[in-house]
Order: structure tokens, then C-alpha cells, then sequence
């Protein structure tokens, strides 16, 4: 019913050899809090995902080092916090997920570190995530050199009027 997510172990080559070995066996995913409605459908998948014997079994039996708390929190969408080694928490909504985007959502959070974004990283996401358009324009190297040429223009009229003065 659900995809069975099983990944590969990262792997890393030496100079010396191409030789695969994992570089950490151990998830730095510490505990799952799951928050649902009983009766809102935006938390229809993850209705299903716990049911008994439901895919949130099926991965609790696969992680046992990961700590699983669910809690029904009535009239409000479904979340799903992730509390990492490293102190991070990691809160997504699951608003309107069907049960494999779900299965999906914990296949990720498991195999994510959290670790933090560098500021250059977080401005390049910024800059390739932008919808509106720069009321300035483009800017290309061209420009650059028009502005150089202003100034010195600027420049000669402005000892002109200084001269005649």
C-alpha cells in the first residue's frame, strides 16, 4: 500500500580506493510530534497514516531510535514537528496531504541532519525564489560603465560652471 523507502548508506571515495563505507549509521532525527484533527479533512492522511497497523506503525517498527508522540488537537490543520541531535526543530504543515505525500514527509524528516543554512546559501535560495520583477531592471556590466561616463561628464560640466562663475 505505502512505498517502502529503504535508502542507500551515504558513501564516500578516498584518494586511495573507491571503496564505499557509510559515513554515519545513525539518524540525527530524535523524536516526531505528530498533531492531527479527528474530524478535519485536512488531516484525512494523517488519519490514515495512523490507523492500526497503518504506515506510522510500519515506520516506528522500521526507526526504533526515533520517539513518536501524536496528539489530536481539534479544529486546528495537521503538523508534524521533528526535533533533531543538534537542538533544531523543524515544524511542516501537512495541510491536505494525502497518506503516501505523508510517508514521503517522514522519509525525508528521517533522513534530513537540520542542519542550518549558511546566510550565502539562505540569500542565493532568496535571490532564485523571487517572483516579482525589479522595478530598477536587469543589471548588466554595461551599466556600469554608463554610470563611470556620467560622472565624468557630470564632472566637466560642473568645473565649467565653477570656471565661468
Amino acid at each position: 500500500q505505502f512505498p517502502d523507502f529503504h535508502p542507500p548508506p551515504p558513501t564516500t571515495t578516498t584518494m586511495s580506493s573507491t571503496i564505499s563505507k557509510p559515513l554515519s549509521s545513525i539518524y540525527k532525527l530524535k523524536r516526531l510530534h505528530i498533531f492531527f484533527c479527528d474530524h478535519g479533512g485536512s488531516s484525512q492522511g494523517v488519519r490514515e497514516i495512523l490507523k492500526p497497523n497503518g504506515y506510522l506503525y510500519q515506520f516506528a517498527q522500521q526507526n526504533p531510535q526515533i520517539e513518536f508522540y501524536c496528539q489530536l488537537k481539534r479544529g486546528n490543520h495537521p503538523l508534524i514537528e521533528a526535533h533533531y541531535e543538534n537542538g533544531r526543530v523543524l515544524s511542516h504543515s501537512v495541510r491536505n496531504k494525502t497518506s503516501d505525500q505523508m510517508a514521503r514527509k517522514l522519509f525525508e524528516l528521517r533522513i534530513s541532519a537540520a542542519s542550518k543554512i549558511s546566510s550565502t546559501q539562505e540569500r542565493k535560495l532568496k535571490a532564485a525564489h523571487t517572483q516579482a520583477e525589479s522595478v530598477q531592471g536587469e543589471w548588466n556590466s554595461l551599466l556600469w560603465t554608463a554610470m563611470k561616463h556620467h560622472r565624468k561628464e557630470t564632472e566637466k560640466n560642473l568645473r565649467k560652471q565653477m570656471e565661468s562663475l
